[in-house]
This record gives C-alpha cells, sequence and structure tokens, in this order.
C-alpha cells in the first residue's frame, strides 16, 4: 500500500516537472525561451532613472524643472509591471553614494539633475523580479556620467550590485556570469533556470574602474550599438528613422539600441507623444538594415511610457519584433491573438475583426465577426500597406 502511494506520488511529480517545463514562459513568451539574450527584442526606458522616486533636484536642493529633466512618472518596479525589460541608466555621484541623474552635459557634470539613490532603484527591481521568477532584465550604466566622478560612482555601483544580486551558489537571484565563462550569450530559459536573470552591462568609462577579474558585468561599448543622434522634434519625429537607417547599418555589435525620443524642442513628454507614432516605422527600419547580417533590434528605449499607450505601446511593438525574432532564428509562426478583435464597421455596416499591425496602425480584415470577438482571435491574419 505505502509502495504504491509513493509511486503515486513520484509520478504525479513527475508530471508536475514536465508540465511546468512544457508551459515555461520566458518574458511572457514560451518560445522566447529558446532564443539567446542577443536574439530578443526588449521595451526599454531611456534614463530610467530620471523621476522614478519624484521630482528632480539641483545639488543646491532646489526643484528642477520636469519639462526638461524628467523622464519617467513611474517607478522601477511600477516600468516593470508596464512590461519594461531594459533600464538605460545615467549616473552621478552625490555626497557618499551613486545617484540617478540627468545631465544636460554629463562629461562635466554641470547642471545636474538627481533623483534618488541607485541602490534604492535597484532594491525596487530586486523586489519584483524576486515574485516574478520567469522574468529576465537587462541594466545598463551607460556613458553619461560625470568624467571627474567616475571612480566613486564605479565603486558604488560594484558595491551595490553586489550586495542585491552577487552570483554564488546558493541559488537566488543573482548577476549573470554566462558570457564571460562561455564566450556566447545564454538563452532565457538558462538564465531563468540558473536564477541568474539579471544582466549587467557598463560603459567602458566606469568599467576600468573596476579591476580586470569580473565576470558579472560587461563592458557596452563594442557589445551596444546606438541609433542616437541629435533629434530636434517640434511638429515631427520623423529623424529617428533616419537615424536608425543609418546607423543601423553601420553596426555589427551583439544589440542595437534604437533611440525613440527626441533631444529638444518641447517638453520631453511632449516630443514622447509626437516619437511613439514614428517608433513602429524606426524599428523596422532598424530590423532590415540588421537581418541581413543575422541580428535584430533589442532595445526600443522611450520616454514617457504612458505616451507610447494603447496602439503605440512600446510594449507592443517589442512583441512583434520578438515575433519575426522567433521567426527568424527559430522558424516558428506565432501571433498575438489580444492584438486582434471586432469591431463595428461604419463603411461596412456590420461587425469585422481588426488587427493591430506594428507600421500602420490597426487593420480591418475582410472577416464577419458578428458579436463574437473570439473568431477574430483563432489565426493571424495578413497585415495591410494601406491600413
Amino acid at each position: 500500500m505505502h509502495t504504491s502511494c509513493a509511486v503515486f506520488f513520484l509520478l504525479a511529480a513527475t508530471a508536475l516537472q514536465v508540465e511546468i517545463a512544457v508551459t515555461l514562459k520566458c518574458n511572457g513568451l514560451e518560445d522566447l525561451c529558446e532564443l539567446q539574450i542577443d536574439q530578443v527584442t526588449y521595451p526599454g526606458s531611456h534614463n530610467a532613472g530620471s523621476g522614478f522616486d519624484g521630482v528632480l533636484k539641483y545639488w543646491s536642493g532646489g526643484a528642477c524643472a520636469s519639462c526638461w529633466y524628467r523622464n519617467h512618472g513611474k517607478t522601477f518596479s511600477e516600468q516593470l509591471a508596464f512590461g519594461i525589460r531594459y533600464f538605460d541608466i545615467d549616473t552621478c555621484y552625490g555626497t557618499k553614494e551613486a545617484l540617478n541623474c540627468h545631465c544636460p552635459d554629463p562629461r562635466e557634470g554641470q547642471n545636474c539633475c538627481y533623483s534618488g539613490s541607485i541602490e534604492d532603484g535597484l532594491t525596487d527591481i530586486d523586489g519584483w523580479l524576486n515574485v516574478n521568477p520567469y522574468e529576465v532584465v537587462i541594466i545598463h550604466f551607460n556613458r553619461d556620467s560625470p568624467t571627474a566622478d567616475r571612480e566613486e560612482i564605479a565603486k558604488s555601483l560594484e558595491a551595490t550590485l553586489w550586495k542585491l544580486w552577487a552570483p554564488t551558489s546558493t541559488g537566488s537571484l543573482a548577476m549573470n556570469t554566462y558570457y564571460k565563462t562561455h564566450d556566447e550569450w545564454p538563452t532565457l530559459e538558462k538564465a531563468i533556470t540558473d536564477n541568474q536573470r539579471i544582466f549587467i552591462f557598463m560603459d567602458g568609462g566606469l568599467i576600468q574602474y573596476l579591476g580586470s577579474s569580473y565576470d558579472w558585468v560587461v563592458n557596452s561599448n563594442g557589445n551596444i550599438a546606438s541609433s542616437w543622434d541629435t533629434v530636434a522634434v517640434s511638429s515631427s519625429c520623423s529623424d529617428i528613422t533616419t537615424n536608425a537607417k543609418v546607423k543601423c547599418g553601420n553596426s555589427r555589435a551583439s544589440f542595437m539600441s534604437l533611440q525613440a525620443f527626441g533631444s529638444y524642442g518641447l517638453c520631453i513628454w511632449d516630443m514622447a507623444t509626437l516619437c511613439s507614432k514614428w517608433l513602429g516605422e524606426a524599428q523596422e527600419a532598424c530590423y532590415q538594415k540588421r537581418k541581413p547580417y543575422k541580428k535584430t533590434v533589442n532595445f526600443l528605449l522611450v520616454d514617457w511610457l504612458d505616451y507610447f499607450s494603447g496602439e503605440q505601446s512600446v510594449v507592443n511593438k517589442a512583441k512583434f519584433m520578438n515575433q519575426k525574432n522567433i521567426k527568424e532564428y527559430l522558424g516558428k509562426d506565432i501571433f498575438f491573438p489580444e492584438l486582434q478583435g471586432c469591431s463595428y464597421h461604419p463603411g461596412w455596416f456590420y461587425n469585422y475583426c481588426w488587427k493591430y499591425c506594428p507600421e500602420n496602425g490597426w487593420c480591418w480584415i475582410d472577416k464577419y465577426c458578428g458579436r463574437d470577438a473570439n473568431i477574430c482571435k483563432q489565426e493571424s491574419y495578413p497585415c495591410y500597406s494601406d491600413c
């Protein structure tokens, strides 16, 4: 009797493990588990810590004008809940630790505005990741840091990162060390299985102060290319597409960051509203330049996430790019039923299916759906160029 029970529970446990393995989703999609991290597209947050804990301040203590300095209105955990999986972070140094900053001339450190500490922001990320065990996040401490403070910034970053995510053998959430030990990028599934779900990149101007022995951080110089160039915004943000065509075609770096934000001309949130309308076109232009080299667009970098909501959501744009990635690298066709539905078509006088398309927005589909939206979610429909 006891032997039979033991066998039963063993079989049940084995079946459960098989079920978990079959249904594992990495960053929300089962098929992403098979891709290496450099084969995936991540919704990204530009200057992610600029405003994560409220209004930024000058060193004098006065409040900075949010119109020009603040890039976001969400905490790091709220950005993660929104769907962001790549954080681009500007840094400076306070009286005793590294801070999130936004500086007009970051190299000189003049007129900097600072937000909360790096440790507070990363602790917020840590809390969210510990209750979402199938999510992988990339953090990039970029070149925008005051030159004179870089050594102190680097040492502070190192201390905080090791305090939170030391890559030990305990099985707790940790920074990923696979690339440095294998000279290739792991799959998302491997990162999740090992619970090394945090990838750290750091600009060479900071990393030079970490010494020569480290496997938990990767030099972003040469590994992350950017489409950035100065973009003046008044009534259009088409320059982000122009920049993408040039910069994406010139780089063979493992990762490509598509900069979908303006530099000056309007308030940052107003530029975000305009630039959101060009994101789909810019990412497609960049992808076509990278595709011949078996590379993709990895980071879609935006300001003020809420201004990229609805049909222009950076999360939806990344979904469509990952649809291409899965097809390119795995040979699989997938679609997103949540981006198809049923609505009244005023010209056809009945309810018809529609689909959200990455470049052209909402497309009507010549399929009658009556009152059953599920009819429109059973298969993928083509996107038409005249939407």
